[in-house]
């Protein structure tokens, strides 16, 4: 092997250490979620409190993410009301997503059409700018589909 091999050689090593230190440096220990691209996948959940662990995750499977409350809302099953009704006023037992994704509620049972300006002549309207905090799982895509009355028990 000669003079210039031999550099090339190290350059190609030190190449590789470099790369595996900025692999460390990005790694975040903590949870993730991997999955394969199967017709039925199954979703694993695990700790990886080191570099390798993760490594060998991706080279298993499909997908390796870390876990995050937008992941896991794309997986777990959706509430039953569209609605997060703990955070509208205890008098609200009508809500409703205008187009432009604002929530408004309100305590008259006939709502005629799904904007707050038409909400029925005599009923108490109050409307939210953003409406993510309101909202269990409907975007503003569903907002034609948005009407909801309050659940008994909540």
């Amino acid at each position: 092997m000669n003079t210039l091999e031999k550099l090339e050689e190290q350059y190609k090593k030190l190449g590789e250490e470099i790369q595996a230190l900025k692999k460390e440096d990005e790694f975040v220990p903590g949870w993730y979620m991997y999955w394969d691209n199967y017709k039925v996948p199954i979703y694993h959940i695990g700790k990886f409190i080191s570099v390798e662990y993760l490594t060998e995750a991706q080279e298993d499977w499909d997908h390796v993410e870390p876990v995050t409350q937008e992941l896991l809302n794309r997986f777990l099953p959706k509430p039953k009301t569209k609605y997060d009704w703990s955070k509208f006023p205890d008098w609200a037992t009508v809500a409703v997503m205008n187009p432009d994704g604002s929530i408004c509620c309100t305590d008259h049972e006939s709502v005629k059409v799904a904007t707050c300006g038409w909400m029925g002549v005599g009923a108490y309207a109050h409307g939210w700018n953003h409406s993510d905090e309101y909202v269990s799982y409907i975007n503003e895509s569903q907002w034609e589909d948005s009407l909801e009355t309050r659940p008994e028990n909540i």
